[in-house]
């Protein structure tokens, strides 16, 4: 498993969820006597936060930051409702339990791909607790509807993963152990590359190091939150958010089109799109000067770090 020691400073801490689900909580707080505003980052499906390395160092003298574990995945417990407590609503609320459990009235929060999904979930119980947000590379819901930027290839989507549901007790170690290999692989990044998954100036030390954490993933778990993924909508709930959102997205991103990126952004109140240029799925990893000036221009116009720009 790939821990967090390779971001220095992490303090770790358990929180019990809404139903008893316990949560493994990070913590990168640098000035603990100081006042800070607080930042919440919300994990891609199978992440860690060991994908937000380089967030972390660029920002943790500005912000107290937490991440945690998606429930049912690495060191978050597994539900005791079983998978049908692994909807996009439960991780929403997952999301409340956190920053309760931190005693944190108001914060900012910021997701990348599932992540920007559960955060949308979560404004419809945050309201105006969430003071600014920020969206990378996700979308409303609905995940399948323009996967590749082909709403026919989405519709075949569900029905593979439920064939997989169905016969998950021969498939599951086959595939656990292909993932392993493959991400243990030299060629892994090159591989990615070449097949458009990633671009060619990703950060290799730190995409390498996030794919590992996909080696002790429950694939049993993650398809059953895939297939919440492709089912939940939170599409109604955009022109809702009354925060300032910046939605942050790859160019090239093959996973969520820049098409559709641009739509969610239209429709929230105060939305705005900032797009990175040849930014693939991970262009948080592959531009992330591009990435953290993007976030930086964004909080510093509406006074994150005092009077707005």
């Amino acid at each position: 498993m790939i821990d967090d020691l390779d971001i220095p400073g992490v303090a770790q801490r358990s929180v019990a969820s809404f139903d008893g689900t316990p949560l493994h909580v990070q913590i990168v707080d640098d000035a603990p006597d100081e006042r800070r505003p607080n930042l919440l980052l919300v994990n891609g499906l199978g992440a860690t936060i060991t994908t937000w390395r380089l967030v972390i160092a660029r920002f943790r003298s500005s912000f107290r930051i937490v991440c945690f574990d998606t429930r049912g995945l690495h060191r978050s417990g597994r539900p005791l409702g079983g998978k049908a407590a692994l909807d996009v609503v439960d991780h929403a609320r997952d999301v409340v339990a956190v920053a309760d459990a931190m005693g944190w009235q108001r914060f900012h929060a910021l997701g990348w791909s599932m992540g920007v999904q559960v955060l949308i979930e979560a404004t419809r119980i945050l309201r105006d607790r969430l003071i600014t947000l920020a969206l990378h590379n996700g979308v409303a819901g609905r995940t399948f509807d323009d996967v590749l930027g082909n709403k026919g290839l989405g519709r075949l989507v569900d029905p593979l993963l439920a064939g997989f549901d169905r016969n998950v007790a021969t498939v599951a170690r086959p595939i656990e152990r292909a993932v392993a290999a493959a991400v243990d692989h030299r060629l892994f990044v090159l591989v990615a590359v070449r097949l458009g998954l990633a671009h060619p100036d990703i950060h290799a030390p730190t995409f390498r190091a996030a794919a590992q954490g996909f080696k002790d993933v429950d694939i049993d778990v993650f398809v059953a939150i895939l297939r919440h993924l492709g089912r939940h909508d939170g599409w109604d709930a955009l022109a809702e958010i009354r925060s300032p959102v910046v939605v942050v997205a790859g160019a090239n991103d093959r996973m969520t089109p820049l098409s559709t990126m641009r739509r969610m952004a239209a429709l929230m109140p105060r939305g705005e799109l900032a797009v990175l240029p040849a930014g693939s799925h991970y262009a948080a990893l592959e531009v992330p000067d591009l990435f953290h000036d993007a976030l930086l221009s964004f909080w510093q116009r509406h006074g994150v770090f005092g009077e707005p720009a």
